[in-house]
């Protein structure tokens, strides 16, 4: 169960999903200069990928898996 605590923690830290709304990146340290991930998926139905780079948010991608409304909180 500690494995998936650990996991769920990170990305928690890299992408959430609250009330309908997705955020990218709510928690992430600023000591953390390069992050990256692909194909986190939201509580609904989306995948979401993003790019940090040199401290700054560089991308968000987003695919909808089904028919749905997406809010989103973008980092930039």
């Amino acid at each position: 169960e500690g494995n998936f605590a650990f996991a769920q923690g990170l990305h928690e830290i890299l992408l959430q999903c609250q009330d309908g709304v997705v955020s990218v990146f709510p928690a992430l340290p600023e000591e953390w200069k390069d992050v990256y991930f692909n194909d986190l998926r939201t509580m609904d139905a989306f995948l979401v990928s993003a790019q940090r780079s040199n401290g700054i948010n560089r991308s968000v991608k987003i695919r909808a898996t089904q028919d749905a409304t997406l809010t989103c909180r973008l980092p930039f």
